[in-house]
Order: structure tokens, then C-alpha cells, then sequence
């Protein structure tokens, strides 16, 4: 049987150990708190298990009846998404020790060197970044809110205001279907902006003096009975943005204890409120710059188990990294499928 090394092409659910995994499947209930499954459908369906009867009745004769469990199904039609970039030698030649480049090399080709694998790493990166914003940020509506390029160096990926967003607007992500589900699905909210919105929590347009601790606080007040029970046990998490996670690193630091002077001059690796993990979404930057600082402050609570990610790594998947000769450069491409959502809205409790 022959054997292959060096091998720069992964297709199928080969992509999931060397590429994928490891940057996402294996980071996601760590540091982002939610399911993330994998699949080589084009569709997918979860199922959220949970108790179906949580009383107890006075004994009678016979058999009573009951269910011993609740099956919630939600199913999902994954959607196709690329990533593409290229390089040359000579982006690096002045920058680094020539032993570096691969000896003998000719033309652009980098192929099998430690800069090649480097752009491998960082390519993922960006594909890992990107997958998340969609994750929390994709909206199929999505409108650019200023000019740009997509390609900083590509005149023909320019776009204007009111062009749509290719970024964002593949898929809806978590929070988009949170707002249009929100009062459909009675999930409980506090308003951070828009009518009826907190006065007391939000001044000229910033957090105020230990708004993200009441913000905490409320969210579990709203909160349904199943999902206060879950909290209750220590099952649920926090999920907000990063200007929230600061004003509550404020609260904790202005105490004047000496835990807080230790906290600020050592920081802290996992925040937590009242024992349960705090999620940064990592979005605070992306909602400035892409979508004109609409709803700057977020927070939701919720069981990891309730927001799903899926990664379709069907035939068609791939990651390539190749040298093209034509145009005398190396290029990256990575195409899989994607949807996500949540899966049963009483366990959700949000502010935005």
C-alpha cells in the first residue's frame, strides 16, 4: 500500500482531525460554552433530551402513567461556506532568515516549508474567527453599513453602503434568531436598548458603575423555572460581550479587598458569577465596526447543551493548499457546510 507524505489536500471528514477539530470542534465547550457535532449530510436534526414529568403523586392502585421523558427536535439545512487566500516568497523574504524558505526553492513555491505551514495555521484562524461570527452574528439581511473592500488589495471586491454583506448574510446566527423569535417565543428579556430600555443600566450610551452584575442578576430573575433549576445546579452558563465582561472585572477590582487588588494585578483566567462560567463572545469589535453599533451590549443565559453548532464535512468538503503556477503563488482554500441554532427557547434568558 502506498503511503503519501507532505500531503496538502483533506477532503471529507479527513479534514476533521488535522484541520478542523483542533481549532474548533475542540475549543468550542471550553472557551465558547456550545455543542458543536460534525456530520456528512447536508442536513441535520438534534434532539434535546430532558425530563418530561418533574412531580410526584400520592400512591393509588395500578399503573398512573406518565412520561419519563421530554424530546425536543430541531432540524437544520446546512448551508455551503468558503475561505480563500493566497501568498508569494517574496512577502517574506525581507522579513525573516532566509533558512527559513524551503532550499532550493523556485519561483514562489513555498510548499513543505515552515512558512507554508504557518499560513496553514493562521488560514484556520481565520476560518476558526469567521465561523464564530457567523455563529452569533450572521444575519441574512445583512446590509454593509460603510465602504470597503473585502480584498484590501483587490479593487473588483469593493462595496458601498446598502450593498449586502457576503460576511454575514450567508446564514442567521443565535442572536438574529433570538430578536426575531424573542417575542414569539415568550424568551424572557431585559432591554439594554431600543423601547423600553434601561435608564438605570445604560447612560450616553455606555455601561454604568456595576450594570453587568445586575445584568447577571436579572437574567436569572427572568428566567423560567426549568431554566432557574438548571442555574440552580450549576449547569448554566453566561454568554456576553466583552464590554460587559469589563464592567463586571471593574466591580470585582473596586471592592478595595486585597482579593481585588490581586485580581487586577494578576487578572483572571474564567470569570464566573456566582460559580457559573462567563463565555466572552468574542463579537464586541465586530458589532462596532460591521454592523453601525447596534446593540453594543449583549447577554444571554442558557445551558451549553441548548446552542448547537454543526460542521457539515460531507464528500465535497475540503481543505487545499496549493502552488498555482499560472499565477506564480500559493494559495489556501477551505469549503465546508454550516448551520447552527438554538434548540429550545424557554432555556433561553437575554439582555440586549
Amino acid at each position: 500500500m502506498a503511503k503519501t507524505y507532505a500531503e496538502h489536500s483533506y477532503a471529507g471528514a479527513q479534514m476533521l482531525r488535522p484541520i478542523v477539530k483542533k481549532h474548533i470542534q475542540d475549543k468550542a465547550l471550553s472557551d465558547f460554552g456550545i455543542f458543536v457535532d460534525t456530520t456528512t449530510d447536508n442536513a441535520y436534526e438534534w434532539t434535546f433530551v430532558e425530563v418530561g414529568d418533574a412531580y410526584i403523586y400520592p400512591f393509588t392502585g395500578g399503573f398512573q402513567g406518565g412520561a419519563s421523558s421530554k424530546l425536543t427536535d430541531k432540524g437544520v439545512k446546512l448551508v455551503e461556506f468558503k475561505k480563500e487566500a493566497s501568498y508569494t516568497r517574496k512577502k517574506y523574504q525581507q522579513r525573516i532568515q532566509r533558512k527559513l524558505l524551503r532550499t532550493g526553492a523556485t519561483m514562489e513555491d513555498i510548499s513543505g516549508t515552515e512558512l507554508a505551514r504557518m499560513e496553514m495555521e493562521l488560514h484556520m484562524a481565520g476560518v476558526r474567527a469567521g465561523v464564530y461570527k457567523s455563529f452569533w452574528l450572521g444575519d441574512t439581511a445583512k446590509l454593509h453599513t460603510k465602504a470597503g473592500k473585502y480584498n484590501p488589495n483587490d479593487a473588483s471586491t469593493a462595496y458601498v453602503i446598502g450593498d449586502a454583506d457576503k460576511r454575514y448574510n450567508n446564514t442567521d446566527g443565535i442572536w438574529k434568531e433570538i430578536t426575531t423569535r424573542q417575542s414569539v417565543d415568550n424568551v424572557p428579556r431585559l432591554a439594554l436598548s431600543g423601547t423600553g430600555a434601561s435608564t438605570t443600566l445604560i447612560d450616553n450610551g455606555e455601561l454604568t458603575d456595576d450594570a453587568a452584575k445586575e445584568i447577571f442578576k436579572q437574567l436569572y430573575v427572568n428566567a423560567s423555572d426549568e431554566l432557574k433549576s438548571l442555574y440552580d445546579q450549576g449547569l448554566a452558563n453566561f454568554y456576553v460581550t466583552g464590554n460587559m465582561i469589563l464592567n463586571y472585572q471593574e466591580t470585582l477590582e473596586g471592592d478595595g479587598t486585597e482579593a481585588a487588588h490581586s485580581k487586577l494585578i494578576n487578572g483572571v483566567n474564567r470569570f464566573l458569577y456566582r460559580g457559573l462560567p462567563m463565555h466572552n463572545m468574542l463579537i464586541s469589535g465586530s458589532i462596532k465596526a460591521d454592523f453601525a453599533n447596534v446593540m453594543p451590549f449583549r447577554a444571554c443565559l442558557t445551558v451549553p447543551e441548548n446552542l448547537g453548532m454543526v460542521l457539515g464535512l460531507g464528500s465535497f468538503a475540503e481543505s487545499v493548499f496549493w502552488f498555482n503556477k499560472d499565477a506564480n503563488e500559493n494559495r489556501q482554500r477551505t469549503q465546508w457546510e454550516m448551520e447552527h441554532c438554538f434548540l429550545d427557547p424557554k432555556y433561553l434568558s437575554v439582555a440586549y
